[in-house]
């Protein structure tokens, strides 16, 4: 615990100022008017040893409804100052430090009472960027009545309040036909276990009413077919760009941020539609879309990377297999960088691509990567990801 300047500017303008005037009247051989400024001098220090007992012994326990959430949302703090000893009274206040992320610090005062008192105090936090945040340590002041005197502490009880990045709630993906989009229906697997576990389709006109999978359609609560083709899972990378050069060198960055979210978004989003989907960022990590604790425990850390080319990321991609979807999230594309992106494409991948806007070449990028074959779209970091998003054929429920 540390502790702080004991008394006011006001209180040592009475300490000095009694000494002093006490100083020149015994000098001057005037005893009765020494008593003032010893009265002057005495009254901070009087005032600083009556606020000591409680100060020392003021125990403060902090309580928060939860340690993790996610970027926007609020958590609650709550400050209980308990003395344990006597108090005389004063003005305490109290305040916790804060990360930057989390806002600025307040001081709330509390009128201290006389005797033994105990008080609570709740504010609350909300993250403004993704991260592990400090709430704490708790600074306590308590003070007396004229000003003269304080009683500083700081305690050693921080927390780490952790913020993962906001997770938006995505249509979920149905495939449009056309250029940039899958031209065959996307597979779905029934959610049904057992020898019974096939792989089906959406009904379409003309379909053998033989193929109607009668438990996925009662599981869908639309008719759903059997597919003829050879089994196969439906698979999904996510690629995040997190190259420090794409980025601005300010912390947080807007962009970096959003390109984040979405690709926390969107793998989530591709694991709750039945694909087996993995994120892979520029180093190229690779973690299952079925492990959201992972992943965004993942993406919590994350920060921008030194790496200057996609080809890592793009051969971990590769890896997981092909006739896959290949979601990118890309923040600056230059010409090497096109020229990766579109060799991904081979044996039957296809490709989508959200550029995260703010460069002055985005559009003439995105025209360039639809040249290569990917159905690429500008998103405005300002915004959700959802519009991005349902420019691939999304649609909502």
């Amino acid at each position: 615990m540390k502790v702080g300047n004991p008394l006011t500017v006001r209180g040592w303008g009475l300490l000095i100022g009694g000494i002093a005037w006490t100083v020149v009247a015994l000098s001057l051989g005037q005893r009765p008017l020494a008593w003032p400024g010893v009265f002057l001098a005495t009254a901070p220090l009087l005032s600083w040893l009556l606020l000591l007992p409680a100060s020392i012994s003021c125990r403060v326990s902090r309580q928060v409804s939860s340690l993790r959430v996610s970027v926007g949302e609020t958590a609650q703090v709550e400050l209980l100052p308990a003395p344990r000893a006597l108090s005389f009274g004063g003005v305490f206040r109290l305040r916790d430090r804060l990360a930057p992320a989390l806002g600025e610090a307040r001081w709330y005062i509390i009128p201290a009472g006389v005797g033994r008192w105990r008080r609570r105090l709740t504010y609350r936090v909300t993250p403004a960027w993704r991260g592990r945040h400090q709430i704490g340590p708790t600074e306590q002041s308590l003070g007396d009545g004229l000003g003269l005197a304080r009683a500083l502490r700081s305690a050693d009880n921080s927390v780490e309040l952790v913020a993962r990045p906001r997770v938006e709630v995505l249509p979920s993906l149905r495939p449009a036909t056309g250029q940039g989009s899958l031209s065959d229906p996307l597979i779905r697997q029934s959610g049904l276990s057992g020898a019974d576990d096939v792989l089906i389709r959406e009904y379409e006109t003309g379909d053998d009413v033989r193929r109607i999978h009668w438990r996925s359609t009662a599981h869908f609560g639309e008719l759903m077919v059997r597919r003829e083709e050879r089994s196969w899972d439906p698979r999904a990378s996510v690629l995040v760009d997190n190259r420090s050069h794409g980025y601005a060198r300010r912390n947080p960055d807007l962009r970096l941020e959003w390109a984040i979210s979405s690709a926390a978004s969107i793998t989530l989003q591709l694991a709750r539609d039945g694909f087996a989907a993995s994120l892979i960022d520029v180093d190229g990590l690779s973690l299952s879309g079925g492990e959201p604790e992972l992943i965004l425990e993942h993406l919590t850390d994350l920060e921008a990377s030194s790496t200057r080319s996609l080809s890592t990321a793009l051969s971990a991609a590769g890896a997981e297999g092909a006739s896959q979807l290949l979601v990118a999230i890309l923040g600056r594309v230059d010409g090497s960088d096109e020229a990766e992106l579109a060799a991904a494409l081979g044996h039957g991948r296809v490709g989508w691509a959200i550029l995260v806007g703010g460069t002055g070449s985005d559009q003439a990028t995105v025209d360039r990567l639809s040249q290569a074959g990917w159905h690429a779209v500008i998103a405005d970091p300002s915004t959700s990801v959802a519009p991005a998003w349902q420019a691939f054929g999304g649609w909502s429920r």
